[in-house]
């Protein structure tokens, strides 16, 4: 097989027929640039918090003056310490604020380059491999034929993925971490590894399918972003691409933005 055509598998791991490689797969693998749009681009995933401004001042408590051995923060009745930052139940220093500006800015065509980046890692079977990945001898990158979409079973979409050789990556992402103290309480409590990401380009079965899959993520190849393609700003996730998602890319990414 020549090394400008890829294999299309069917859902029992066999090649119906081969494609040419496409050009989202061929751009340099830009590690730095990489790691900067995840970071900046990170900056939105978060909720911005902030304080009661009146935390902490809700109290009677007014200095004792001078003269009496004690510090002058202000002081209850019975003598215990309120208001000031650094006592029991006092006021934070320099609390959190809601309007503090969270997100950054970014160049369309820096993020577009980094989101190409990120695809032709995943084609990449070093950086595959480096990240965690058990593919074994499966050649990237994996591209499916549409029909896969229609499976509506998880135990037809874990068959799948064990006919192409990913039984390992299974067992690995099963496995996790449980965690305690303040993660837990938070909702944190497991903490598991990441797995195959499956791109397609419409609404389907398999996403509803592959949802009980620990590690496995089904994403639409028009929101398709640094978040599913590099978890953590390591680029290198295991992706199999549907045929068909292959060409909304190159129309979102390539042909729209070269217009």
């Amino acid at each position: 097989m020549s090394a400008d055509f890829v294999p299309v598998l069917d859902k029992e791991g066999k090649t119906i027929r081969e494609v040419s490689i496409s050009p989202i797969f061929k751009f340099d693998m830009r590690q730095r640039l990489i790691h900067r749009a995840y970071v900046i681009t990170s900056r939105a995933w978060y909720q911005p918090k902030g304080r009661d401004p009146m935390a902490g001042k809700r109290t009677s408590a007014k200095s004792w003056g001078v003269d009496r051995g004690l510090s002058r923060v202000p002081r209850l009745r019975s003598g215990r310490a309120r208001f000031a930052p650094s006592v029991v139940k006092g006021r934070l220093a320099h609390p959190p604020v809601s309007t503090k500006k969270l997100h950054r800015k970014l160049n369309k065509k820096e993020r577009l380059r980094a989101i190409l980046s990120a695809i032709s890692a995943t084609a990449n079977q070093e950086l595959v491999r480096l990240r965690g990945h058990r593919i074994d001898q499966l050649r990237l990158p994996v591209v499916l034929d549409p029909e896969v979409k229609k499976l509506s079973r998880t135990s037809e979409v874990r068959r799948m993925l064990e006919n192409f050789g990913l039984s390992e990556e299974l067992k690995r992402v099963e496995d996790f971490r449980e965690r305690s103290g303040a993660s837990a309480r938070r909702g944190r409590r497991v903490k598991r590894k990441v797995g195959p990401l499956i791109v397609v380009d419409e609404i389907c079965p398999l996403q509803k399918a592959s949802s009980n899959i620990p590690g496995v993520e089904v994403v639409n190849a028009r929101r398709l972003g640094l978040r599913e393609l590099v978890p953590g700003g390591q680029p290198g996730r295991l992706t199999l691409w549907v045929e068909s998602a292959i060409q909304v890319l190159e129309r979102r990414l390539i042909e729209t933005n070269a217009a």
